[in-house]
C-alpha cells in the first residue's frame, strides 16, 4: 500500500508539493508583481516579487504637463498643480492681477497715465487711462438774473433766457393758460362726479360730469328671496320667499305649493338596499320590502347542506373518494384504516435494500444491503454488490518506471510508453541547441545580437553575434530642444543653438519679440462664447464684448427669462399672465386685481418695443385709486393721475413747471419741505421711458434741457408713502 498524500503536483506551480501523489486541484500559478503595499503599483494578488524589482515608489508633485508648476520627476499627483494665469504681475500697473503668475516679462502690463478721461469734459485728455478728478464740465444756460430760467451755476450763456409770463399753469385746472410759465394762484379746481339729478348717485357738488351716473333699477334686492334681482338697486316690495319640495307633477310625491325643487322627487318605490336578497335596481324609493340575504350551501348531497340559506356562497363540502363525511373507509377488510382500494404491496422493512416507503402491506420481497464496488469498469469491481461504497479504483495507464523521462506517479497500470532521458540544451534559439535532447540540463548559450565593430557608434562589447546594425558616427546638434536640432546626428559637436519659444505674432496679446520658435501660445482678445452673435473662434481671452440675444426681462409674466443673455430682444420673450407654470410659478395670479406692481422703467429701457410686443393694454397706471387706473396693466408707466381734492393734490400744487408748454427747456420748482424733500423723482414720456432722474431740492429751481425731447405729454413722478405723486407737463 502507498499512503495518499494530497497536494499540488504541477512542478510549474507556485505551491508545487514534491511529496504529493494525489493532485487535489490546489495548484496556484506564479503571479509576478510588487508585494510592497507602500509602492504605487502594489498588487494584492501577487505572490512573487523577486526581491522587490517590480515595485515603483511614489514621488509626489504636480503631474499635469499643462500646469505652471509641472514636476517631470513626479509620478503621484499631490493636488498641488497651479494653472498658468496670464496677466500683469507688476503691482504698480493699473491692470495688476494678484492671481496672475505669467506676464511674459511685463508684456501684459498697462501703466497709469493720469488726467481727465471724460470725453464730455472741457479738459478731456485722450491719452489718459486713469482719471485724477481734474475734469471741468461745460456749464451752459441762462445767465440773466431777470429771466425765468436764470441759472446761477451757468458760466456760458446759450441764448435760452425766457421772460416771466404769469397765469394758471396747472394743465388740469379749468382756467389753465398754455402761454403762462409762472403760476399766479388763479387756478380753479375741477370737481368730478354725476351731475344728472335723476340718477341714483347724483352729486350736487360736482362741476364736471365724469360719466359715473347710475340709473334707478327697481326690483327685489333681497338676495335670500326666490325672485332676487342682482341688477336692481332699488327694492319695490316684490320679494317672494323660497318654498322647497318636489315640483314634478308626474312624481309620486309632487308638492303643488313648492316653487324650488329640492331633489326629493321619486317615481318607482321598492327595495333600494343593494345588499338585500330582493334588491330592485329600478326602484328610486325604499318601501320597506327588503329581504336579508342568507348565505350557505344549497346542495342537499353536501356534508354541510343549509336548509335556511337562500343564496349560495360556494361553501359546499363533499366527502373524499372511498370515505364518508366522517372520514371512515367505506370498505376496509383488514381493518388497518387503509381503504381496500388504496392498499399497496411491497417491502415494508426500512433496513432492507428494496424498502418501499409507500407500501401498506408486506409481500416478503425484502433484500439485504451488499456493499462493494459496483462499477464494472473499475479495477476492483464486485458483481455481488448492490450498493456502491465508494471504494472503486479506476485503471490509470502510463509509464510506471520512475527512472524514465515520462514516469507517471499517478499510473497503476504500465502501458509500455516509457522513454529514456537524453540531457542537453533544448532551446532552439541557443548557439548549442541539441535537437536530440528531451531533458534540458541548463547548458544553453543564448546569442547576444548587436554591433561587434569597435569602430562603430553603437559598438556592443557584450554582443557575440553581429546583427548588421552597426551605425557610423554622425556629428551635429543632438539636443532635441535646440533650434538647429539634427534628427540624423548621433554625436553632438557643440553646434546647438538654444530655442527661444514664445508667441511670434506681433498682433497677439503676449507677443514676444525675442522668440525664434513659435510655440502656439499666442493669445488674442475677443468674444469666446460660442453661443454669442459675435463669437470669435480665434480669441483665447474674453474681452467682455460678447453679444447674446435673448429675453432679459426678469418679470413674473415672462416665461423664458434668460439670465445669460447680454442684449434683450422683446421678440424672443414669451408671456403668460396667469402666474401658474410661467415666470414666478409660486405666485398665485387669480386675476388683474392681484397683479404685482412692476415699473416699466425698472424692467426695460426699450419702452417702444415693450408697448409693441406686450400691447398697450398691458402698460399703464396700476394704482386703483388713480383716475386713469388700467386694470389689465402688468407694467406701471408711472402716469397715474389722482383726484385734485386729495391730500396728494396739495403736494402736487407745490410742484411748478414752466414754461408750459415747454420747448427747449423746462424749469421745475419744489416748494414742499418735509413731504418730498430729498426724495428721488423721475421724468417719463407717455410711453414710460425714463428720461431724467434726480433728487427733490426745495432750495433751488431745476432747469432741464428738453431741446432733444419729442413733443408730447411728460410726467414728473415722486414716490410718496407707497404711491406715486405725478405732475404732468407738455413739450411742443
Amino acid at each position: 500500500c502507498i499512503a495518499v498524500v494530497e497536494g499540488c503536483m504541477d512542478s510549474t506551480a507556485f505551491n508545487f508539493n514534491t511529496d504529493a501523489n494525489v493532485d487535489d486541484g490546489s495548484c496556484v500559478p506564479f503571479i509576478f508583481g510588487c508585494m510592497d503595499s507602500a509602492a504605487i503599483n502594489y498588487d494584492a494578488t501577487a505572490n512573487t516579487d523577486l526581491g522587490g524589482i517590480f515595485c515603483v515608489y511614489p514621488v509626489y508633485g504636480c503631474t499635469d504637463v499643462t500646469m505652471w508648476n509641472y514636476n517631470v520627476d513626479a509620478n503621484v499627483d499631490d493636488g498641488s498643480c497651479v494653472p498658468f494665469v496670464f496677466g500683469c504681475t507688476d503691482i504698480s500697473a493699473i491692470n495688476y492681477n494678484s492671481n496672475a503668475n505669467t506676464d511674459f516679462g511685463g508684456l501684459l502690463c498697462t501703466y497709469p497715465v493720469y488726467g481727465c478721461t471724460d470725453s464730455t469734459m472741457w479738459n478731456y485728455d485722450a491719452e489718459a487711462n486713469t482719471d485724477d478728478g481734474s475734469c471741468e464740465p461745460f456749464i451752459v444756460g441762462c445767465t440773466d438774473e431777470n429771466m425765468l430760467n436764470y441759472n446761477p451755476a451757468a458760466n456760458t450763456d446759450d441764448g435760452s433766457c425766457i421772460p416771466f409770463i404769469y397765469g394758471c399753469t396747472d394743465i388740469t385746472a379749468f382756467n389753465y393758460s398754455s402761454s403762462a410759465n409762472t403760476d399766479d394762484g388763479s387756478c380753479i379746481d375741477v370737481v368730478f362726479g354725476c351731475m344728472d339729478e335723476t340718477m341714483l348717485n347724483y352729486n350736487p357738488s360736482a362741476n364736471t360730469d365724469d360719466g359715473s351716473c347710475i340709473p334707478f333699477i327697481y326690483g327685489c334686492t333681497d338676495d335670500t328671496m326666490w325672485n332676487y334681482n342682482p341688477s336692481a338697486n332699488t327694492d319695490n316690495g316684490s320679494c317672494t320667499p323660497y318654498i322647497f319640495g318636489c315640483i314634478d307633477d308626474t312624481a309620486f310625491n309632487y308638492n303643488v305649493s313648492a316653487n324650488t325643487d329640492n331633489g326629493s322627487c321619486y317615481y318607482n318605490p321598492g327595495c333600494t338596499d343593494d345588499t338585500a336578497f330582493n334588491y330592485n335596481s329600478a326602484a328610486d324609493y325604499n318601501d320597506g320590502s327588503c329581504i336579508a340575504v342568507i348565505e350557505g350551501c344549497l346542495d342537499e348531497s353536501a356534508c354541510n347542506y343549509n336548509s335556511s340559506a337562500n343564496t349560495s356562497n360556494n361553501s359546499c363540502v363533499y366527502p373524499a373518494v372511498y370515505y364518508d363525511c366522517d372520514g371512515i373507509c367505506l370498505s376496509d377488510v383488514d381493518g388497518d384504516g387503509v381503504c381496500d382500494e388504496l392498499e399497496i404491496l411491497g417491502c415494508t422493512d426500512p433496513t432492507a435494500w428494496n424498502y418501499n416507503i409507500t407500501a401498506t402491506d408486506n409481500n416478503n420481497s425484502c433484500i439485504p444491503f451488499i456493499y462493494g464496488c459496483t462499477d464494472s469498469t473499475a479495477l476492483n469491481y464486485s458483481s455481488e454488490a448492490n450498493t456502491d461504497d465508494g471504494s472503486c479504483i479506476p485503471f490509470i495507464y502510463g509509464c510506471t518506471d520512475p527512472t524514465a523521462l515520462n514516469y507517471s506517479s499517478e499510473a497503476n497500470t504500465d502501458d509500455g510508453s516509457c522513454i529514456d532521458a537524453v540531457f542537453g540544451c533544448m532551446d532552439s534559439t541557443a548557439l548549442n541547441y541539441n535537437p536530440a535532447a528531451n531533458e534540458d540540463d541548463g547548458s544553453c548559450i543564448l546569442p547576444v545580437y548587436g554591433c561587434t565593430d569597435p569602430e562603430s557608434f553603437n559598438y556592443n562589447l557584450s554582443a557575440n553575434t553581429d546583427d548588421g546594425s552597426c551605425v557610423p558616427f554622425i556629428y551635429g546638434c543632438t539636443d532635441s530642444t535646440a533650434l538647429n536640432y539634427s534628427s540624423e546626428a548621433n554625436t553632438d559637436d557643440g553646434s546647438c543653438i538654444d530655442a527661444v519659444f514664445g508667441c511670434m505674432d506681433s498682433t497677439a496679446l503676449n507677443y514676444n519679440p525675442n522668440a525664434n520658435e513659435d510655440d502656439g501660445s499666442c493669445l488674442f482678445t475677443g468674444c469666446t462664447d460660442q453661443n454669442a452673435q459675435n463669437y470669435d473662434p480665434n480669441a483665447s481671452v474674453d474681452d467682455g464684448s460678447c453679444i447674446i440675444l435673448g429675453c432679459t426681462v426678469n418679470a413674473w409674466f415672462v416665461c423664458n427669462y434668460n439670465p445669460n443673455a447680454t442684449l434683450n430682444d422683446w421678440s424672443l420673450c414669451e408671456f403668460g399672465f396667469s402666474g401658474g407654470g410661467c415666470g414666478n410659478s409660486a405666485m398665485a395670479i387669480s386675476g388683474p386685481d392681484t397683479y404685482p406692481v412692476l415699473y416699466l422703467s425698472d424692467v426695460t429701457d426699450d419702452a417702444i418695443d415693450a408697448y409693441y410686443y406686450l400691447g398697450e393694454d398691458k402698460i399703464g397706471c396700476m394704482d386703483k385709486s388713480a383716475l386713469n387706473y388700467l386694470a389689465s396693466a402688468v407694467l406701471d408707466n408711472e402716469s397715474c393721475m389722482y383726484p385734485m381734492i386729495s391730500e396728494s393734490l396739495q403736494l402736487e400744487n407745490e410742484i411748478k413747471i414752466y414754461p408750459q408748454p415747454a420747448t427747449t427747456y423746462a424749469v421745475i420748482e419744489f416748494s414742499v419741505t418735509d413731504d418730498i424733500n430729498n426724495k428721488e423723482f423721475t421724468i417719463h414720456n407717455i410711453l414710460g421711458e425714463k428720461l431724467h432722474v434726480d433728487l427733490v431740492s426745495t432750495d433751488r429751481a431745476l432747469t432741464i434741457n428738453t431741446e432733444d425731447w419729442s413733443p408730447g405729454i411728460y410726467y414728473v413722478v415722486i414716490k410718496v408713502e407707497n404711491r406715486n405723486l405725478t405732475h404732468r407737463f407738455v413739450i411742443e
